[in-house]
């Protein structure tokens, strides 16, 4: 997890004299003003939230555009919370802390939205014994983080499971 003080910084920076926002707080506020968002809960539960208050259907070509950018928003966020750059060791610590184990991280299956939710939620995040106990839970849950998209790199390709044709 990052430090307060690092969350703090991030939270607090600043552009213009205005306060900058994170990727997902940009989707939620920026695409849909009108929606409250709540950065407490966990990023999948507003996006559902959102299409509910919407009254988008799964086919609707609406909800399918903010799908891509909500999870565009998604790995964007993932990207700032832990970082890009596989080779910083500072990065695989604090990532490795984060979900409490030793730097084998190739190996561990953890449901990445619930990684991104931790940095506002708090909550610890769940290692699975298997990439099929992972896989059940995100179906259970409904907590998918993009497989495969523009801008995922350095740790999500360590992190990234086939959840729905799990081993």
């Amino acid at each position: 997890m990052p430090s307060r003080k690092r969350q703090k910084q991030r939270r607090g920076r600043k552009y213009r004299g205005h306060a900058l926002q994170s990727p997902l707080e940009e989707f939620f506020g920026g695409r849909y003003p009108q929606f409250e968002y709540n950065a407490t809960e966990s990023a999948s539960h507003e996006f559902y939230r959102l299409c509910d208050e919407f009254g988008w259907d799964r086919d609707d070509p609406e909800r399918q555009d903010a799908h891509q950018e909500f999870k565009n928003a998604l790995v964007k966020q993932f990207n700032e919370i832990y970082g890009t750059d596989e080779e910083d060791l500072a990065e695989w610590k604090n990532l490795c802390h984060i979900v409490d184990i030793d730097p084998v991280i190739c190996g561990t299956h953890v449901n990445l939205v619930d990684l991104v939710d931790r940095d506002v939620t708090g909550q610890d995040v769940q290692v699975f014994e298997s990439e099929r106990e992972l896989s059940q839970y995100t179906r259970m849950t409904g907590k998918y983080f993009p497989k495969e998209n523009a801008y995922a790199g350095g740790f999500l390709r360590y992190l990234l499971r086939h959840i729905l044709d799990p081993a």
